[in-house]
């Protein structure tokens, strides 16, 4: 795509990302108004709001009800589920010789930040869904909680350190494991309380996590330094021994606009995997699950359309996945999802390849492919996906997710990014789905 083409408001979006990294506008400050950016660069509101909402995308800045206000990070955290609760990752020896502490610890300094925690370790009673996950009375003193604020240090040419809240996290652990252990202690060592369980025979085998978006408590805001319209990550993670017991149950809550999740996945090794409960947001692995059963994507009780199929430009993450010039042709399935009371629940865009439009002509149809896209494309051009990453962020919701989901303009929305690979990285699919509140998405994996 040539330069004369490239959509301005990008151009307005790197103008306001130059004066950003120049200091003009300092980390946790306030910008000038879309009308006042408007005046100052010359061109309309609506291209502000185009740009605003690129580069909140990206994490340098976040819109709030208060204006927009620059990240306090130069660029996102991405959490990445597949590698952070690997031994390898978790104990990564850093540049000062110490290992790490644990996976934060890690993906801290891995940035080049140093990372830092105030912690209240305490015997406790489990709240009702932790000991139901852990399988034990919730009117009991029975579990050791780690009460955690996290945050990443910036020092910056002088040496002067800013500590920055990322995360807050609350892990319970069983007390006939936990109690009178190092696991009570400030500091569990090398690997962080993943490591010390192992080594006291109940080794982590297998995690899942359940993802949701949502406003943060009284507490959480105040400890993040969010405001109460802003928008946070809940990752309810469980590590599971082999034999399936539950032995920690770890709450993180992270600020939206300071981290991208992201977890990958063999499809063929989730043949068994269950369709997701209704009112669930479908994830990678449990799609790729239904699709090879039954050729359906959706959760029990929600059906889907198809409201159009058909050659559109492709936007700048479509194109890149893809590996298109920006605004050439792609080929676009829209589908939506709703609930079992008829409403709208997910908008999902599979993107193909313009080309697969001639060799697998039903993808420009309405009508639904009852064997499934993947199984459709396998058959007609004998590619299949064998591996799948998902990037989950949080945006405010745009004109056409307010048409489709009936939800406010400007509204928070999840956004599920995935990837469909062949086994030598060629992109067969590139989906986008965006869900309005309360649509959780769930993930499992084994650890290695």
């Amino acid at each position: 795509m040539s330069a004369s083409n490239r959509p301005a408001f990008r151009a307005i979006a790197d103008q306001i990302r130059a004066a950003i990294e120049a200091g003009t506008y300092a980390p946790g400050s306030k910008l000038p108004t879309d009308a006042e950016l408007a005046t100052k660069y010359g061109v309309t509101r609506t291209l502000i709001g185009d740009a605003l909402q690129l580069l909140t995308t990206d994490g340098i800045v976040t819109k709030t009800r208060k204006g927009t206000l620059v990240s306090s990070l130069d660029s996102k955290i991405v959490r990445d589920a597949n590698t952070r609760y690997t031994k390898r990752f978790r104990e990564a020896v850093a540049a000062d010789g110490a290992p790490a502490r644990g996976a934060f610890d890690a993906e801290i300094r891995g940035l080049g930040m140093i990372p830092k925690t105030d912690l209240t370790v305490s015997r406790d009673v489990p709240p009702n869904d932790v000991a139901e996950l852990l399988g034990i009375p919730a009117n009991e003193v029975l579990v050791v909680s780690r009460a955690r604020v996290m945050y990443a240090v910036k020092t910056d040419g002088e040496g002067q350190q800013t500590p920055i809240p990322v995360q807050v996290a609350t892990s319970y652990l069983p007390g006939d494991i936990a109690f009178g252990t190092a696991l009570e202690t400030n500091d569990t060592g090398p690997g962080g309380l993943i490591s010390r369980l192992a080594e006291f025979g109940v080794e982590q085998a297998s995690v899942t996590e359940k993802v949701d978006a949502r406003r943060p408590t009284e507490s959480e805001a105040r400890a993040l330094g969010l405001t109460e319209d802003q928008r946070v990550y809940q990752v309810t993670h469980v590590g599971r021994t082999a034999a399936g017991r539950a032995v920690e149950v770890t709450v993180h809550v992270l600020p939206v606009h300071l981290w991208t999740l992201m977890y990958a996945w063999d499809m063929d090794a989730w043949s068994r995997v269950t369709t997701p409960a209704a009112g669930n947001h479908a994830s990678g692995p449990a799609l790729a699950a239904s699709v090879r059963r039954s050729g359906r994507i959706y959760g029990e009780g929600e059906y889907a359309r198809i409201v159009s199929a058909a050659i559109a430009p492709a936007p700048a993450d479509v194109a890149q996945a893809l590996g298109l010039d920006e605004g050439c042709d792609a080929l676009r399935r829209l589908r939506i999802t709703h609930s079992a009371d008829d409403k709208p629940i997910s908008a999902s865009a599979s993107w193909y390849r313009p080309e697969l439009g001639e060799t697998a002509p039903r993808l420009l149809e309405t009508e639904r492919i009852t064997e499934g896209s993947w199984s459709y494309l396998e058959a007609q051009t004998g590619l299949r996906a064998t591996v799948g990453e998902d990037l989950i962020d949080v945006r405010l919701a745009t004109a056409e997710d307010q048409e489709l989901l009936q939800v406010p303009e400007g509204s928070p929305v999840k956004v599920n990014r995935t990837h469909l690979q062949t086994a030598d990285g060629t992109t067969i699919e590139y989906g986008v789905s965006v869900s309005g509140p309360g649509r959780a998405t769930g993930y499992g994996y084994n650890l290695g």
